[in-house]
Order: structure tokens, then C-alpha cells, then sequence
């Protein structure tokens, strides 16, 4: 068996008109819309808004216009199906699978060897014991790289990838795994190829403990949003400005939020860094005391060692 894996649900990640070089967004978010063509729809994955698959560009009108742009593992599906037509293929993604009981029966069918190839998503990556694959290939596999704001991505990204290869090869079989990137230098495509898991542990720590970053420091991140952009602009501005002085702890912003609009709310986003053994949570509630009343329309969340920073 082979599997193919991919960590993008749908058929392609943005979809574009070749006249006028419209790219269909969500109306709620400033995200590309993802296509799903197995359900013909275009969707959000941060608000979920769908719409049917259009026929011609919402703007210039031009009929048969749009193109599909990247890959998603639906896209991989139907490269697969026309390459081996012969060839039994299972999809494993969370948007294909309808339930529970359909999931451990596409399982045991992969584990009883009445698949050849198989696609998925990161639900493949861990928990599920395939005897007959040798093959592991991994599209895009530095995705997770371009999370450029979060301390983590590397670890992740690592994580992520050496779970997968390491499905391949778990029984009898001899396994191989190709990972395709375009960073092949980076230290995590290192690791993988190497094998050398403690070297790259001891980078990401280095790395760590220079930057102040978890484990040895701690991270708390705001995000200020509000249906008006100006509004949630001051706003976030205006909290920056009422942050306490302390000498061990940095208040960086605010700054437009990677993912700026989601479900029609503008957002901005404040990050606070400090030492390990700093007392950040009562370094946030002298903080709070002094945010003088906002807007009713102004909401500011709080998340303490955030694993998101869009």
C-alpha cells in the first residue's frame, strides 16, 4: 500500500478568474474561499460559510473563467484515479468521512488490505496501524513552516511529518517515505531525512532559550476585534497605552491580526512576553484594571501560551 498525504482538506485552497484576476473570498473573513469539489461547493474553514460551486467570476461575469489554484487532497484524489484508474483509493479527510462508524469501516478495510493507495489528511498522521504500507509521500509537507508568527511551527511541522513517514514500514514491510518541500535545508527537513531527532531538539531549544520562547519564557496574546475597523484599531491602541511598565515584561502591538476579518469582525492583535517565573497572569489583571470601559461593540479575548496566532 501507499499513502499520500496532504494537510489542506478540500480541492484547492483558492479559486481564480483568468479574465479579471478575481480571487473569491468569504464575505465574512478575509480568507480565500476553499473549494470542495466533491460537494461542489466553495467554503470558509474559519467561519464556514459556503456558497454552490459558481459557474462563472461573481465579478466580471465571464462564464467558465475560474480555475482551481493549489493542491488539496480531493485534487490529489482525482490525479490518482486518472494516473492508476485500476487502483483500490481511499480518502481519509474530516470533510469526507460522514461519521464515527464510517471512519473505522474505511479503517478496517485500509488494515485488511482492500486499498491500495491512500489519501489524507492529518487524521491519518497517528493512532492507526496499516501492515501493508511501504509508501508514505508527502505533498507540501513544509505547510506548516509558513506559520512564520508561531514559535512552535518547526516542532510541529517536525512532529507532524515524522509521524507520518513513520506509518510506512510498521509491520514486515521494509517502509520508505518522500517528503516534498521547498525549504529542503531547513532544519526540520534535516531531521526527517537524517533521522537525527535529537539534533533537532537541541536546535528548537537553542533557539528557545535565546528568544525567551516556551518552554523557558511565557506568551500571552490579545486580540481586540469589533464589526468597524477604525474602532477596533483605537480600541486595541488604546489598551496598549493603558499596559503597565514592568521590567521583565515586552507588550508587543498592536498588529493586524495575520487573518484580519473573521465573521465580519476586524482584528488586531496585542502579544506579551515574558521570563518563566514571571507572574504574567497578575501582571494581566493589573492590566485589565486600568482598560477604562470600551465600546459595547469591542471585544478583547485573552489566551495564555497560545498555540494559534492568526
Amino acid at each position: 500500500q501507499a499513502l499520500l498525504f496532504l494537510n489542506r482538506r478540500g480541492y484547492a485552497p483558492l479559486t481564480l478568474c483568468r479574465k479579471c484576476g478575481e480571487r473569491i473570498q468569504c464575505p465574512q473573513c478575509s480568507a480565500w474561499l476553499v473549494e470542495h469539489r466533491f460537494k461542489k461547493k466553495l467554503g470558509c474553514h474559519h467561519c464556514g460559510f459556503q456558497l454552490p460551486l459558481p459557474d462563472k467570476c461573481p465579478k466580471c461575469h465571464e462564464p467558465g473563467s475560474l480555475v482551481a489554484c493549489g493542491p488539496g487532497v480531493e485534487r490529489v484524489a482525482e490525479e490518482v484515479r486518472e494516473r492508476f484508474p485500476a487502483a483500490k483509493i481511499e480518502i481519509l479527510s474530516s470533510d469526507l468521512v460522514p461519521g464515527l462508524t464510517e471512519m473505522r469501516a474505511m479503517i478496517h478495510r485500509i488494515e485488511a488490505g482492500e486499498a491500495d493507495i491512500i489519501i489524507g489528511t492529518q487524521i491519518v498522521a497517528k493512532g492507526h496501524n496499516f501492515p501493508d504500507l511501504s509508501m508514505v509521500g508527502i505533498v507540501d509537507g513544509d505547510l506548516g513552516l509558513a506559520q512564520g508568527a508561531d514559535p512552535r511551527a518547526g516542532e510541529r511541522t517536525f512532529q507532524l511529518l515524522h509521524q507520518v513517514t513513520g506509518r510506512a514500514g510498521r509491520a514486515l514491510i521494509r517502509g520508505r517515505g518522500l517528503v516534498q518541500t521547498h525549504a529542503p535545508q531547513h532544519p526540520v527537513m534535516a531531521a526527517i531525512l537524517t533521522g537525527d531527532r535529537e539534533a533537532f531538539l537541541d536546535h528548537e531549544i537553542r533557539i528557545r532559550q535565546m528568544g525567551l520562547l516556551p518552554p523557558y519564557g511565557r506568551l500571552a496574546a490579545l486580540v481586540i476585534s469589533a464589526r468597524d475597523k477604525p474602532l477596533a484599531e483605537r480600541a486595541a491602541r488604546e489598551v496598549v497605552k493603558r499596559a503597565p511598565p514592568a521590567d521583565r515584561i515586552e507588550v508587543l502591538g498592536p498588529a493586524e491580526a495575520p487573518i484580519a476579518v473573521i465573521r465580519g469582525r476586524h482584528r488586531w492583535r496585542i502579544l506579551v512576553k515574558a521570563p518563566r517565573d514571571a507572574d504574567i497572569q497578575g501582571y494581566l489583571r493589573s492590566w485589565a484594571a486600568e482598560i477604562p470601559k470600551l465600546p459595547t461593540d469591542v471585544t478583547i479575548s485573552l489566551d495564555i501560551d497560545p498555540y494559534s496566532f492568526l
